[in-house]
């Protein structure tokens, strides 16, 4: 596992929660971010937080496992409500009575919809994203087998991606074959779960991600679908697999199971293993009927199979996995394989361990179980349904839960809160992080340096050499580790007595040829 990059970016919900209980919004986003110590958008643990599309945003930094997705997914909730406890007032936007301020508490939400929608009228509700992203190794994926109904459908994405964005077009054309039956069925143990209402009737459904996708493939974020073509790997050493169809969830176990099966699964058709035969005829119908009936065992069309149900597609790709893990002599990768198999086998048989580790189960048995008392309505359940994602330790049920013994952890409070200050280990992350902290180590020795961009794979500054302000870049091509070679490079250039950095200058030489052998080419 240690050969892939991990990520996940995840939008909240957020408002203010006054002390009479009620809600408001919008929020001040530019406020509650103030507080926040960052480099120019990257936190000191490598993280982004960030204000995008209408939400706070938090991308974890990148992770070289499944585990240390877990981990800073979880920090970046410990970070937020950090920054919350300072956002004790409110001043309402039409305020009535003049200079009105509330008091109460800024609140974060880890979910995906707008709660309590029609899925009639109202199909597709205002959605967050929870974004994952894979590494992948272009050079292994060059094969094509898919049907032509796929082939069709794929070739017709692919022609609206722009020219900068086709590097790894076979690449993806190659992985969404064989992934979309397991990004359609992994559903029965990702989903986060979701109150509707329905005919007048609050109805429960899997996932709150499934009633805003429309289509099996797009380019675009805002064409809701279940594979994305987008290829920004802000590494040129790699292919990115962009995920936009999960559901956030709270569950550690589930978000390890999320990025470890995925990742397993992507290593798989790395590999050569073939899956393109488990596609199913109409897979956002199967996918809808699944999000509403809930019911594993249904038997679906399969293109080039008898007809199979969503967990006979997941037991497909876990036997081809548990040969595949032999072979990587990974000690997470045979942990992840058996938590996979066990949550199967429990879905199977109608385990109540299930409500211990995946949010659906948890928060199905919250609902049913105050949808029996007397005096239940709608409004009662929608807040269970929306106060389950409340991040904030002392008023979400997901964190009474676990307070009370009910929800499987893996971490510990200690590793949370270190995970929000350090980067992970063996990661581009560190070396973001050692050449910032080099950059005002220099700072503070006197050295006039000003950091001007940073980017998930280069660091911009500016030192002041005898009058005379020099511009550096420091590239980071690769997700791994180079910490000590670029740390070298930044003291080489900020000790140098040279204005102008001698491999900037045989860069900006050869560019220039370039450019005139090019415009002599074309007379």
């Amino acid at each position: 596992m240690k050969q892939r990059v991990f990520g996940e970016e995840t939008e909240y919900g957020c408002a203010f929660i006054g002390e009479d209980g009620q809600a408001y919004v919008p929020v001040d986003h530019y406020a509650i971010l103030k507080d926040a110590q960052r480099h120019i958008k990257f936190a000191s643990n490598q993280a982004r937080v960030y204000f995008d599309l209408g939400h706070i945003e938090y991308a974890t930094p990148e992770c070289l496992g499944a585990h240390d997705v877990v981990l800073y997914s979880k920090a970046g909730e410990h970070m937020l409500n950090e920054l919350a406890k300072q956002c004790t007032e409110y001043t309402p936007a039409t305020n009535s009575v003049k200079n009105l301020v509330l008091k109460g508490r800024v609140r974060f939400f880890r979910h995906n919809a707008d709660t309590a929608h029609d899925p009639i009228t109202q199909p597709a509700p205002n959605t967050f994203g929870c974004h994952e992203n894979y590494s992948f190794d272009s050079r292994k994926l060059s094969r094509s087998a898919a049907p032509l109904s796929l082939v069709s459908q794929s070739v017709r994405e692919a022609l609206r991606l722009p020219d900068s964005s086709t590097r790894n077009t076979a690449a993806l054309f190659t992985i969404y074959q064989h992934i979309l039956p397991f990004l359609i069925t992994r559903y029965a143990w990702s989903g986060s779960g979701n109150i509707v209402q329905w005919a007048g009737k609050s109805a429960f459904q899997l996932s709150q991600r499934i009633p805003c996708i429309n289509r099996l493939s797009a380019f675009s974020t805002e064409d809701r679908s279940l594979f994305n073509w987008r290829d920004e790997p802000h590494a040129k050493s790699v292919g990115r697999l962009h995920v936009v169809c999960g559901d956030a969830n709270m569950s550690e176990y589930q978000t390890y199971l999320k990025f470890g099966v995925t990742g397993i699964v992507l290593g798989m058709i790395e590999d050569g293993y073939h899956f393109d035969d488990l596609n199913f005829v109409d897979g956002l119908q199967t996918l809808r009927a699944l999000n509403q009936t809930m019911d594993f065992q249904e038997q679906h069309r399969v293109i080039r199979r008898p007809s199979m149900s969503v967990l006979d597609v997941q037991k497909a790709y876990l036997q081809s996995a548990q040969q595949w893990v032999r072979s990587q002599q990974d000690r997470e990768l045979c942990d992840i394989v058996n938590c996979w198999e066990e949550t199967l086998v429990g879905l199977a048989d109608n385990d109540p361990l299930l409500e211990r580790r995946l949010d659906w189960a948890a928060k199905k048995s919250l609902i049913d179980a105050r949808a029996a008392k007397p005096g239940s309505t709608h409004r009662t359940l929608d807040q269970i349904n929306l106060q389950y994602h409340d991040i904030d330790p002392d008023k979400g049920l997901y964190s009474f839960l676990v307070k009370n013994g009910m929800m499987d952890t893996m971490l510990c409070k200690q590793d949370i809160c270190v995970a929000a200050s350090r980067p992970p280990e063996g990661s581009r992350a560190a070396t973001r992080s050692a050449v910032l902290n080099r950059l005002e180590y220099w700072k503070r020795r006197g050295r006039k340096v000003n950091i001007t961009h940073v980017s998930w794979d280069s660091i911009w500054y500016k030192v002041n050499k005898f009058g005379i302000e020099v511009m550096h870049n420091v590239a980071l091509p690769t997700p791994y580790d180079t910490s000590e070679k670029t740390v070298g490079e930044v003291d080489k250039f900020i000790t140098s007595k040279l204005v102008f950095h001698t491999d900037s200058v045989v860069n900006k030489v050869r560019s220039s040829i370039s450019e005139l052998l090019s415009a002599w080419r074309w007379r």
